[in-house]
């Protein structure tokens, strides 16, 4: 049987994708903040103990104080975005002291943070 290119094309961008989705982590809890940063953010998943510490980039702005709680939870306090990536679907990527990494299935969506209104003296 003879495949095409465009379907061999489509099957290996399944596969990728497939893989991405197969990263070990399965869920973000909560899977939505605001801007300002500085929830509690917890990972949940498998295999995450025995590689070292851990990074957790979300596109491109590393969260704070990763802790692997056991081999199924990372807790990350998230970090400040820019407002242009305010109501976005943010992509979390785990690095691995060991040098694995793995993008998670689950994304972090940004919202516009509270605002704060103060009275003038």
């Amino acid at each position: 049987m003879r495949v095409s290119s465009k379907l061999r094309r489509a099957l290996a961008f399944a596969s990728l994708a497939l893989v991405a989705g197969c990263s070990g982590a399965r869920e973000l809890e909560p899977s939505h903040g605001h801007d300002r940063g500085g929830e509690t953010l917890r990972i949940h998943g498998h295999d995450f103990a025995g590689h070292g510490g851990v990074i957790v980039d979300f596109a491109g702005s590393p969260g704070h104080a990763a802790v692997i709680e056991s081999d199924r939870v990372i807790r990350v306090t998230t970090p400040k975005v820019a407002p242009e990536q305010r109501g976005q679907a943010l992509v979390v990527t785990l690095e691995f002291a060991d040098g694995e990494q793995r993008q998670l299935a689950a994304t972090y969506v940004v919202e516009a943070g509270p605002v704060e209104v103060r009275a003038r003296d």
